[in-house]
C-alpha cells in the first residue's frame, strides 16, 4: 500500500499562513533534527501535555493502518512507504502519529481478505497455522519486528513527530469476519507450537482477560521487549490496545501498571494511554489511571462537549466515525480543548485533504498562543467555539460566514487580531481598541479563525 504525496496546492496555502500565526513556514528540511522532549500532563491545564520546559505541547496528526505492520491484499503485503508518510506529516506541520499493531496475520472485513506482516513472534513450525504458513513459537520474539519499531520511532523523532505505540489491537477480537476471524490469531488453537489455545468465549475475548497465567506471561514478555526497544526514546507514548471489548478493562489497567513498572526499571517515564472500548463508557476512561485517553461516540462529531479537564484527550476520528471528518471537525474539536487525530485511508477525497491541512493549521495557532492558560468555553463568543484567557488572549472559530461577537473585559483596551481563512490559508492582521461585547468582522468570506491578543 504505497502512498504518493498529494495536496501540494493546499500545503502551499497552509505554509503561507504559518508566519502570521507564529508557527512554522513551509516544509522542514530533512537535515534539521528537531529536539523533542518527553511529555507529561500539564498540571495547570491537564487537557494538554507539557515538555521538560513546562511549555504546553499541542498534539495533532493523521495515522493509517499500515504505518508499522505492512497491510495489504496480497501475501506478503506490499511494504508501506514510511518515509513518504513522514514527509507529508512534516510538510503539513503535524507532530503525532499512532503506530498500528496487527495481531491477525490474515483477516476479513467488509468481505475482503487482508494480510499483515511482520508479527512479533517467529514462525518456526513444525506444522502449519490456519493461514497455511508455519506455526508461531510464542516464546521466540521476532527481532525484525522490534528493529522496525525502533527504526520508525527514531525516524519520526528526527522529524519532530511524537509516536503513540499501540501494544495490542483489540478491534480484531470482535470485528474480524468469519470464516477466518480470531481463529487466525497466533494465540488461537493450532496456530502455535506452545499449546496455547485462546479461542473460546467470544472469539478471543479471553486474550484480554488476564485469567490465563501462561497467556499473560507471554503478553508481558512481548510488552517488555517493546519497552526495551523504544521506552527510552523521547518521543514515545504508549497505547495499551485499540478498541478492545469493555470486558478487558481490568486487563488494561493491569497492563498500564506493568508498562509503567517496566519504564521505571529503566529510569524513565512516558505517557500511557487508554482508548475507546467497544461497548464501554467514556467516564470509565476519564476516571481511570491512564495519562491520556481517546473517547468515542457520535456526540463528538458536531458541537462536541468541552474537553474533560481530568485527562489529556486525543480526539481520534477512529473512535467516532472511522474514516470521516473535515476541516470543520478539526477546528470545533480544537476550540473545545481537544488534541485532534485523524484516521486516514490516504485517499484524495477533498474533505480529507482539507482536514489534513486543518490539523497543521490548528497546531500553528496552538504554538502561537500560551495554550496552557487557555480554557475552552461556549460563552463569551457568539460562535460558541472559543479558547479563553480572560483579558489576555482568545482563539475564536467562526464556522459560518460574517461577523460575530466576543466579550472583552477591558474597556477601551488595545488588542491585536490575527486572522486565518481556514478555506484558503490566507491571513490578515489588525488592531482594535475595544471592550465589552465587541463585534468582529472577518476580512475573509467563509469560515475563519482569529487570535485576539491584548497589547
Amino acid at each position: 500500500m504505497r502512498w504518493l504525496l498529494t495536496t501540494c496546492a493546499l500545503v502551499a496555502l497552509l505554509a503561507s499562513g504559518y508566519g502570521a500565526l507564529g508557527g512554522r513556514s513551509g516544509s522542514v528540511p530533512r537535515t534539521m533534527r528537531p529536539t523533542l522532549e518527553p511529555l507529561h500532563p500539564l498540571k495547570s491545564n491537564p487537557r494538554y501535555f507539557a515538555d521538560g520546559s513546562g511549555r504546553a505541547v499541542y498534539l495533532t496528526g493523521f495515522h493509517t493502518w499500515s504505518n508499522l505492520v505492512d497491510l495489504g491484499r496480497t501475501q506478503p503485503p506490499e511494504r508501506f512507504d514510511y518515509s513518504a508518510y513522514l514527509d507529508q506529516l512534516q510538510r503539513d506541520g503535524d507532530n503525532l502519529i499512532r503506530l498500528w499493531a496487527w495481531e491477525l496475520p490474515e483477516y476479513r472485513t467488509h468481505d475482503q481478505t487482508w494480510y499483515t506482516d511482520p508479527q512479533p513472534w517467529l514462525r518456526t513450525g513444525p506444522g502449519e497455522a490456519r493461514d497455511g504458513l508455519p506455526r508461531f513459537d510464542l516464546r521466540r520474539l521476532d527481532k525484525r519486528y522490534f528493529d522496525r519499531l525502533r527504526q520508525r520511532v527514531r525516524a519520526a523523532n528526527r522529524r519532530g513527530i511524537y509516536v503513540s505505540v499501540m501494544l495490542f489491537e483489540g478491534w480484531e477480537s470482535h470485528g474480524a469476519e468469519r470464516p477466518l476471524g480470531w481463529e487466525a490469531h497466533p494465540f488461537a488453537g493450532g496456530n502455535n507450537v506452545n499449546g496455547i489455545a485462546v479461542d473460546q468465549a467470544g472469539h478471543g475475548l479471553r486474550f484480554f482477560s488476564g485469567t490465563d497465567s501462561r497467556v499473560l506471561a507471554l503478553q508481558r514478555d512481548y510488552v517488555r521487549r517493546v519497552v526495551k526497544a523504544v521506552g527510552r526514546l523521547p518521543n514515545v507514548l504508549f497505547e495499551i490496545t485499540n478498541e478492545a471489548d469493555a470486558s478487558a478493562t481490568p486487563w488494561q489497567l493491569g497492563m498500564i501498571r506493568f508498562v509503567r513498572h517496566q519504564l521505571a526499571t529503566r529510569g524513565v517515564s512516558r505517557p500511557v494511554g487508554m482508548t475507546f472500548e467497544h461497548d464501554g463508557s467514556n467516564e470509565r476512561l476519564y476516571a481511570g489511571p491512564a495519562d491520556w485517553v481517546s473517547p468515542g461516540g457520535h456526540v463528538f462529531l458536531s458541537d462536541p462537549p468541552l474537553a474533560d479537564r481530568r485527562k489529556v484527550s486525543l480526539l481520534d476520528t477512529d473512535h467516532l466515525c472511522g474514516v470521516c471528518g473535515d476541516a470543520g471537525f478539526v477546528w470545533e474539536a480544537f476550540t473545545r480543548g481537544y488534541n485532534v487525530l485523524f484516521m486516514d485511508d490516504l485517499t484524495h477525497a477533498p474533505a480529507h485533504e482539507r482536514a489534513r491541512v486543518a490539523l497543521g493549521q490548528a497546531r500553528a495557532v496552538a504554538d502561537a498562543v500560551d495554550l496552557g492558560h487557555l480554557e475552552p468555553s461556549t460563552y463569551g463568543c457568539s460562535t460558541r467555539y472559543c479558547l479563553v484567557s480572560s483579558g489576555s488572549q482568545y482563539v475564536v472559530y467562526q464556522p459560518d460566514d460574517g461577523p460575530f461577537t466576543l466579550d472583552l473585559p477591558r474597556r477601551r483596551h488595545r488588542y491585536r487580531l490575527d486572522w486565518l481563512s481556514t478555506a484558503t490559508g490566507k491571513t490578515a492582521n489588525g488592531r482594535i481598541r475595544a471592550g465589552g461585547e465587541t463585534k468582529l468582522t472577518p476580512p475573509f468570506a467563509g469560515p475563519v479563525v482569529v487570535r485576539v491578543s491584548a497589547r
